[in-house]
C-alpha cells in the first residue's frame, strides 16, 4: 500500500522560530490548516510504498549547506487551498537545487504523483516534469520556501 511522504528540510531553530512568530500574525485571520503544519521547505512529495522509501533513502547521501531566505511573497490562488498562500522564499542556490535533482533521480522510480496529473493538465512544464521525473515543481520550476499560511485577502481587509 503507497501512503503519502514528504522529503522535507527543516529551518534551524532561529529560522523555525522567526517563522512561527510570522505565522501567529495571522493566526485569526488564516484559512485552511498551513498555519498549523510544522514549519518546512519541501523537496517533493509523493505517494511511496514506505518500505521501499526507506530502504532507497538509505542510500543517500548529502553534505550540509546553508540556506538563505529572502522574502515574504504570495503565491495568488494556491490550486491546493483556492486562497492565497503567503510564504518565507528560500534563495535558489546550487547545493540545494542539486539536492532535490539528486532525490528526485533517486526516487522518481518509485514515486507515484498520478492523482496530481489534473492539477497540472493545462501546465506544459509541470506535465513535463511529471513525466520526466514523477514530481511537477523542479529545477526552474520548482519556488524553495517555507509556507506561512492561506488568507482570504478579500475578507482579511474588511
Amino acid at each position: 500500500m503507497k501512503e503519502k511522504f514528504a522529503i522535507v528540510i527543516e529551518p534551524d531553530k532561529d529560522l523555525n522560530l522567526e517563522i512561527r512568530n510570522l505565522k501567529k500574525q495571522f493566526e485569526n485571520v488564516s484559512k485552511g490548516d498551513y498555519i498549523k503544519h510544522p514549519n518546512h521547505l519541501t523537496l517533493l512529495h509523493g505517494l511511496f510504498n514506505e518500505k521501499e522509501l526507506i530502504e532507497t533513502l538509505e542510500t543517500f547521501n548529502f553534505n550540509k549547506f546553508l540556506l538563505n531566505t529572502e522574502k515574504i511573497n504570495v503565491f495568488e490562488n494556491d490550486m491546493l487551498t483556492t486562497f492565497d498562500t503567503l510564504f518565507l522564499s528560500v534563495i535558489k542556490s546550487q547545493p540545494l537545487l542539486d539536492l532535490q535533482m539528486r532525490l528526485i533521480i533517486l526516487l522518481k522510480d518509485i514515486i507515484d504523483n498520478k492523482y496530481l496529473d489534473s492539477f497540472f493538465k493545462n501546465s506544459t512544464n509541470y506535465m513535463k516534469n511529471l513525466l520526466d521525473y514523477g514530481y511537477p515543481f523542479v529545477g526552474e520550476d520548482w519556488i524553495p520556501h517555507f509556507t506561512v499560511c492561506s488568507l482570504d485577502f478579500f475578507s482579511s481587509i474588511e
